[in-house]
């Protein structure tokens, strides 16, 4: 019997996503589920452990709404750090936080959405150091288990902050130098502006993502990596985003981010065993890659550069302004 077997996992990142469920055409087996990136620019870590579930008298669209299926119970999660030298850092047991009192409410959706239970981590990340995730007491009675690696620190050589970028040019090359530790990488473009209606004002922005899963040739650092962006893929994104308001006064333009993403080795892991398996009929989907051992998931790292109060050069805001793709939305210096 082809059985279907959901997981309440939520691959929620910025950048990287995986599958949230696992066709399975063996006798099932309860599994522990993990979804954990470490990021050493934030100060807490968030862990999501689910169990995955079965029920062949409940539709499993049923069982996700049952938010009791969802979660172990009575389980200790514990990290251990392993320092440059070799020492070793046991850390008490994180502590189970409802991401709703914390991170706003989680969408409805396929799995109950309430409660929605993260581990958190409040140790600050050591870039040189390996982290090792354990979690006892789950119904399977196996300790399970997922050591990574972090990523470390990188420096993004273009643009930089203050310097006027032109999106008339053909391409605007982005560069930077590859983190250790890293085999992908994203980069968001978050374009800001101010919408005046009458008296009200309102700061608000758009993520463009840019740049998707760039790999890198290996994960020793430094290497010299850029991306190209066609320099009309810019206007043609922000008018296709922004809608025409005849209520709007003005937009007035503001200094803009540039944001780069760098994804793990197991990250990358992840997106390897996607793409080889895209295109396959079912009868030769592998098995999901997973570097948590006796469970499923993934446990990883990631880190970021933000590069604040990038501007236009003068070209760029004239054609925002008044070009032929943007010219209907009311940018506006000041």
């Amino acid at each position: 019997m082809n059985l279907r077997v959901y997981t309440a996992i939520l691959f929620t990142v910025t950048l990287f996503s995986c599958s949230n469920d696992f066709d399975l055409t063996t006798d099932y087996k309860e599994h522990t589920v993990v979804y954990g990136l470490l990021d050493p620019n934030d100060s807490t870590q968030y862990i999501k452990i689910n169990r995955s579930f079965l029920d062949e008298e409940t539709n499993a669209l049923v069982l996700a709404q049952q938010s009791d299926q969802l979660y172990h119970e009575n389980i200790g999660v514990f990290i251990e750090e392993t320092t440059e030298s070799g020492s070793l850092i046991e850390y008490p047991a994180l502590s189970r936080v409802d991401a709703n009192a914390i991170l706003g409410q989680k969408p409805s959706g396929t799995f109950a959405n309430s409660p929605n239970y993260l581990y958190a981590f409040n140790n600050p990340i050591n870039e040189t150091s390996s982290y090792k995730l354990r979690i006892l007491g789950s119904e399977t009675g196996e300790e399970v288990s997922a050591i990574a690696s972090i990523v470390e620190s990188f420096t993004v050589t273009y643009p930089r902050k203050g310097i006027a970028v032109s999106w008339l040019s053909e391409k605007v090359t982005t560069r930077w130098k590859s983190a250790k530790n890293a085999l992908r990488y994203d980069l968001i473009i978050r374009f800001r502006y101010k919408e005046i209606i009458g008296s009200d004002t309102t700061e608000k922005y758009l993520d463009w993502k840019a740049m998707r899963n760039l790999k890198s040739n290996d994960s020793d650092g430094g290497a010299s990596l850029e991306f190209d962006i066609p320099g009309s893929s810019f206007f043609n994104y922000v008018a296709h985003n922004i809608e025409k308001n005849s209520n709007v006064t003005k937009r007035i333009l503001q200094p803009y981010q540039f944001i780069f993403y760098a994804g793990g080795i197991e990250l990358s892991n992840v997106i390897e065993v996607q793409n080889a398996q895209s295109g396959l009929t079912e009868g030769q989907i592998q098995p999901e890659y997973t570097n948590v051992e006796n469970g499923l998931g993934i446990f990883s790292s990631r880190s970021y550069v933000a590069v604040d109060s990038v501007l236009y050069n003068t070209q760029t805001t004239d054609s925002l302004i008044s070009g032929p793709i943007t010219g209907h939305l009311k940018f506006s210096k000041n």
